[in-house]
């Protein structure tokens, strides 16, 4: 086991539909036609092998030396978004009622046996009517201003 050096979340910017509908932000390669009817599974959409559960995001660490064990983030994210313990990832849609502009800064540690790091991610959640959420996580850079 090595010490853990360098962890970063890279940027991340989504719109979402949280109706459950569709996520609206596609990736560049991603058609932008409807979704094609299976001749052989009738009733069945094929879909992009990319495609996330509707209305959540997620976005995965990067660590650029050692292997964590588990992670940790404080404070908690907002309601609807979770960390996973086990793989650092951030996912899920946050749930806020009504129309509502959220700006947090959180601190996400990754652990194993030697050692410890730790970065600051900012999240930037605006939700607005007819169900559609801009989120944008990022990670704060050590000298930049809040």
């Amino acid at each position: 086991v090595e010490p853990l050096q360098g962890l970063v979340y890279a940027c991340t910017e989504r719109v979402l539909d949280v109706t459950g509908d569709r996520e609206i932000h596609q990736e560049p390669s991603t058609s932008r036609l409807p979704p094609v009817r299976s001749i052989k599974a009738h009733n069945h959409f094929l879909r992009p092998r990319h495609y996330r559960r509707p209305g959540c995001f997620s976005v995965a660490p990067v660590i650029e030396k050692g292997a964590a064990d588990f992670f940790e983030v404080e404070p908690p994210l907002p309601e609807g978004v979770r960390l996973n313990r086990r793989t650092g990832d951030i996912e899920g849609a946050p749930v806020f009622p009504g129309s509502s502009v959220q700006n947090s800064v959180h601190t996400v540690c990754a652990n194993n046996a030697v050692g410890t790091t730790s970065c600051r991610i900012r999240l930037d959640v605006c939700i607005g009517t007819l169900g559609l959420t801009l989120l944008r996580l990022r990670t704060v850079r050590s000298k930049e201003r809040l």
